[in-house]
């Protein structure tokens, strides 16, 4: 076991929470998957991002609800297709001006950040990628470019580290610990 919490198994989630993440492709046998959660990095990925985004709502709707299908799941990252639309989705973010940096009209190239300065959710979809446009990358960043909306927001130090820890979004260790210990999902991250 790496970080201080376990990386839990299947056996160890609550049946809603199984629900949950069988809906979307994550069910027990992703959970015993070599290709998938057998590795604990990348279960610890999964439940990171299911508790960051189960617990942020826009609209009266909780960001896991846009998760169609799971398409791929690397180190601190996860790939999506978007439901019911790319378009809705998008939509969803940018109405949320308080919460999040509008993701501009194009699906084809675009991202959207959470306006906080720490374990900030941030979806994207680049041209360059040559997935399908429904398709969506979802991170959380340590330590994000935003604390809220309006230039008076943007926090130049927060920049700054940002711009030196990019690749942090992979130690999922240390965000599920942070996300404990703010009391994010901590019956879903710890036994």
């Amino acid at each position: 076991m790496t970080g201080k919490y376990p990386a839990l198994t299947w056996g160890d989630l609550g049946q809603s929470v199984q629900a949950d993440l069988a809906a979307k492709g994550f069910d027990a046998k992703w959970f015993a998957s070599e290709q998938g959660g057998a590795k604990e990095d990348l279960r610890r990925t999964v439940l990171n991002l299911y508790v960051k985004m189960m617990g942020t709502s826009v609209n009266g709707r909780k960001l896991w609800q846009f998760v169609g299908a799971q398409q791929g799941v690397t180190q601190g990252s996860l790939l999506f297709l978007a439901v019911p639309s790319i378009v809705f989705f998008m939509g969803a973010l940018k109405s949320a001006t308080h919460q999040f940096t509008d993701p501009g009209d194009d699906p084809d190239n675009w991202d959207s950040r959470e306006f906080i300065p720490h374990m900030q959710l941030h979806f994207k979809h680049l041209s360059d990628w040559h997935f399908p446009k429904n398709q969506v990358e979802v991170h959380i960043d340590p330590h994000g470019l935003y604390s809220g909306p309006g230039i008076g927001r943007l926090n130049v130090v927060e920049m700054i580290i940002h711009g030196c820890t990019m690749s942090h979004y992979k130690k999922v260790d240390e965000i599920q610990e942070w996300l404990v210990q703010k009391n994010w999902g901590k019956t879903i991250l710890t036994r």
